[in-house]
C-alpha cells in the first residue's frame, strides 16, 4: 500500500502477499538490483531483502524522510529506523508512542528537510518540534472523519509554504479547504479550495524575446520573459480537483479559466502599544507595489465598527521607469482603527503604506 526509497533500498508496506493483507509488515529490497526481479526474491532471508512485522495492533500509514532515518508512521506511533551493517540492514526505536497518522497523503518535507503530518489527535506536528498547528486548532478539529484519509499536503516552492488540503466540515464530501503554513515565520492562512492531490513538474520549454508568440510586445509584461521562473527546468507546483483538472499553483491570475478578486487586509490603529484609543484623521496614504506589467488595484477602508466598505480610489500598477510603483492618495478618514484593504483581478505584489495622520480628539 506504501512505497518509498531509502540508502538505495526499495521499501513497501502493509502489503498483500497471496491474498492475505499485513497491515503491520514492511518488506524491503536493494534498490539496484530491481530489474526484473522475480516476485520471490521480495521473500527470501538471504541476498540482503528482509522484512519486519512491527509490533503493536496499529497498522502502517505510510514513509516520511528526516536526515538519514527512515520514518515509519503507524496509525497509533510513529518509528524511526536506520541502516545498521550485518544481516538486519536495519534497526528501529519508537519516536512516539502515542501520536500517529491521519492520513498518509500528509506526509511532507519542507526544504529544510523538516517532517511536517497530519496526527491523528487533528494537529499538524513536526518532527522534532511537537505541535505547530495551535493557530489553526479549531479548522483541524472539525475535519469530517468520514473523509479525513483524503487529506493531503503539498509544498509550494514558489512561496515556501506547506499547504495542507483537508475535509472541512459536516457537509464535506471531499478535500474542500486548504490551511497553509509558513515555515519561516510559522504563520497559518486558509483557502477555500477543492485539492484532491497535490503535484510538481518542471518547465520544459520557456519564451525568448525571439519566440513570444505575439505580433507586437506592447502590453506584455516583462517578467513574462526574464525572470528566474522563466527558464527551463523551474519547479512547478500542480494541484488536481475533483473534476478532474490539473492547475500550476501560481502561474495565472484566473480559477479555471475564470477571472476572481484576490485580496489583502491590513489591520492598523495607527498607535503605539498601550496607547489610548483615540481618533485620528489620516489626510494621506503612500502606497509601494512591484511595478507590473498591466492593471490595477483597488484601495477600501472600513472604519471601526463600519459594515461597508469604502473605496478609496483604483491605483495603476504600470511604471515606465522604475521597478517599484509609489502611489500618493489624498483621503479625509477619520476613525479610532483602519481597516485597509487592496484587492484586484489582476496580479498585484503590495509592499507598504505610509500613512500621515493628525490625533483628533477621543470622542
Amino acid at each position: 500500500k506504501y512505497v518509498t526509497v531509502f540508502e538505495k533500498w526499495l521499501i513497501i508496506g502493509y502489503t498483500t502477499e497471496g491474498a492475505t493483507v499485513y497491515p503491520y509488515r514492511v518488506r524491503w529490497c536493494a534498490a539496484t538490483s530491481l530489474t526484473n526481479v522475480p516476485e520471490e526474491d521480495w521473500i527470501v532471508t538471504t541476498g540482503g531483502p528482509g522484512a519486519v512485522d512491527m509490533k503493536g495492533n496499529d497498522y502502517i500509514m505510510g514513509f516520511g524522510h528526516y536526515g538519514e532515518l527512515l520514518i515509519v508512521f503507524k496509525s497509533k506511533s510513529v518509528h524511526r529506523w536506520w541502516i545498521v551493517t550485518g544481516n538486519e540492514v536495519f534497526n528501529n526505536e519508537v519516536e512516539l508512542a502515542n501520536i500517529g497518522c491521519l492520513a498518509a497523503d500528509t506526509i511532507i518535507n519542507d526544504k529544510e528537510g523538516r517532517l511536517y503530518w497530519l496526527a491523528n489527535d487533528y494537529t499538524i506536528r513536526e518532527l522534532k518540534r511537537g505541535v505547530v498547528s495551535y493557530a489553526k486548532d479549531k479548522t483541524l478539529k472539525e475535519i469530517n472523519p468520514a473523509y479525513e484519509g483524503y487529506a493531503c499536503a503539498g509544498y509550494i516552492n514558489e512561496y515556501s509554504h506547506i499547504w495542507f488540503s483537508i475535509p472541512h466540515g459536516d457537509s464535506a464530501t471531499g478535500n474542500n479547504k486548504v490551511v497553509t503554513y509558513e515555515p519561516a515565520t510559522q504563520r497559518w492562512g486558509e483557502v477555500d479550495s477543492a485539492i484532491r492531490a497535490f503535484g510538481d513538474y518542471t518547465r520544459q520549454s520557456v519564451y525568448t524575446i525571439d519566440t513570444i508568440p505575439f505580433t507586437t510586445i506592447d502590453g506584455i509584461s516583462w517578467p513574462t520573459i526574464d525572470t528566474v521562473e522563466n527558464v527551463v527546468g523551474w519547479s512547478l507546483d500542480l494541484a488536481s480537483d475533483y473534476s478532474g483538472y490539473t492547475f500550476d499553483l501560481h502561474a495565472a491570475e484566473t480559477d479555471d479559466a475564470s477571472s476572481y478578486t484576490g485580496s489583502l487586509v491590513l489591520t492598523t490603529d495607527l498607535a503605539e502599544k498601550g496607547a489610548l484609543d483615540r481618533f485620528k484623521r489620516v489626510s494621506q496614504m503612500q502606497h509601494f507595489f512591484r511595478r507590473e506589467g498591466a492593471g490595477t488595484a483597488l484601495i477600501s477602508v472600513k472604519r471601526d465598527n463600519r459594515i461597508n466598505w469604502e473605496n478609496i480610489g483604483l491605483v495603476s500598477l504600470t511604471s515606465d521607469e522604475f521597478d517599484l510603483v509609489v502611489i500618493d492618495q489624498p483621503c479625509d478618514l477619520r476613525a479610532r482603527s483602519f481597516l485597509i484593504k487592496i484587492s484586484a483581478t489582476n496580479a498585484f505584489r503590495y509592499l507598504g503604506s505610509i500613512f500621515t495622520f493628525e490625533e483628533d480628539g477621543s470622542r
